[in-house]
């Protein structure tokens, strides 16, 4: 066969055993889409939520211990609020900071650092007496009842300065200085006067004084002279005015204690030693006590009479005895903690001592204390 005639055979042999699959078998055509609308929302969360824009005060500076509120310091809020409003802390000098917390138009809340700065420019202030008065040799304590206050609240002692002497007699300008931590200084100035002032004989001690005892009254007992005086403040604060002067019994075997006691308990019948009884008694120290002289009974008519015309003399197992209408006078008048001096010096030269009662031991009226003030006791009749 001619070679071209096979040539074009094969050829068509081919072209027919690949014709396209889609013509033997057609493709089903698609189904047509259904049209949809795109969401187009979102969520909170998606959309741009602008921060809040907090405007502060610059230059920020508070006085230590003033009060003052963060709100007070803030020009303007964008975009939100402030959450709360507090006290800055002004209780100290130096530089301070503080988180303010603003809430967002989301409620988010949201800090922001406040700078500020406390300073201390205000000087202490001092209060002094206007005076103080002191007897020569005898110092007295110039910081007594001078107060220093300070916006810092620190805790500050003055310095005492001036030209004074308590051993030279004279007028005298003290000057307190009070400085804080910052270098404020507050002064103030106060007179001293020392007077030359001899007190005759001993009266109460000096560390019994109005400075540090303030009770209206101190009694010293001179044991060996059997006398109680009671004493009042003089004007430098010490118990040297005398007030009341009584004879006594102290202790005859001189057991009654030498010292500086404060008084307690009071009994309107105290009951002593050997079972008899005692008017108007205020406890001294332990068995000690101001009494009058003792009853067989607790009645005013009872008296020991032999023992009353003893007073003045050394005849008690160590109380100090005392006629009813004195040791009344210490029960009725004397409060508790009264300081009670014992001491062996003698009664001031200044001072008299007065004249002991005596009963008649044939009087009727014997068993009466003739300065008991019962209305019943007969020696108020005569």
């Amino acid at each position: 066969m001619d070679k071209n005639f096979l040539l074009a055979l094969r050829c068509l042999f081919f072209s027919v055993a690949f014709i396209p699959l889609v013509l033997i078998f057609p493709q089903q055509k698609d189904a047509p889409k259904e049209k949809t609308e795109t969401n187009t929302s979102v969520t909170e969360s998606e959309i741009e939520i602008k921060k809040p824009d907090v405007i502060f005060k610059e230059n920020i500076q508070l006085e230590v211990g003033t009060a003052a509120n963060a709100s007070n310091f803030i020009l303007a809020v964008k975009n939100g609020e402030l959450s709360a409003d507090f006290l800055l802390d002004t209780s100290s000098v130096g530089k301070k900071t503080d988180k303010i917390p603003v809430k967002c138009e989301n409620g988010e809340i949201v800090y922001y650092t406040f700078l500020y700065t406390v300073t201390d420019t205000v000087a202490p202030r001092i209060s002094v007496p206007a005076t103080f008065l002191a007897r020569k040799d005898k110092p007295v304590n110039l910081l007594s009842g001078v107060k220093v206050s300070d916006n810092s609240g620190e805790k500050i002692t003055p310095v005492i300065t001036g030209n004074y002497s308590f051993s030279l007699p004279g007028t005298y300008t003290v000057t307190y200085t009070a400085t804080d931590s910052s270098g404020n200084s507050g002064s103030a100035t106060a007179v001293l006067t020392v007077i030359e002032y001899n007190v005759k004989g001993m009266r109460t001690p000096d560390s019994i004084n109005t400075s540090n005892y303030h009770l209206p009254y101190a009694v010293t007992v001179y044991r060996e002279y059997n006398t109680v005086v009671v004493y009042s403040p003089d004007e430098f604060g010490y118990y040297t005015v005398p007030v009341k002067v009584f004879i006594c019994s102290c202790g005859k075997e001189e057991n009654t204690p030498i010292g500086t006691f404060y008084t307690s308990n009071k009994y309107r019948w105290g009951r002593l030693v050997g079972g008899v009884y005692g008017q108007y008694s205020t406890r001294i120290v332990g068995g000690i006590l101001f009494h009058s002289v003792p009853y067989f009974e607790q009645n005013p008519g009872s008296l020991e009479y032999l023992l009353y015309n003893n007073l003045g003399t050394k005849d008690s197992l160590g109380c100090v005895r005392l006629a009813v209408a004195d040791c009344k006078w210490i029960y009725d008048n004397c409060p508790s903690k009264m300081a009670v001096t014992i001491t062996l010096e003698p009664v001031p030269e200044d001072i008299t001592r007065p004249e002991a009662i005596k009963i008649p031991e044939d009087s009727p009226n014997r068993g009466w204390d003739p300065t008991d003030p019962d209305p019943n006791n007969p020696w108020r009749k005569q």
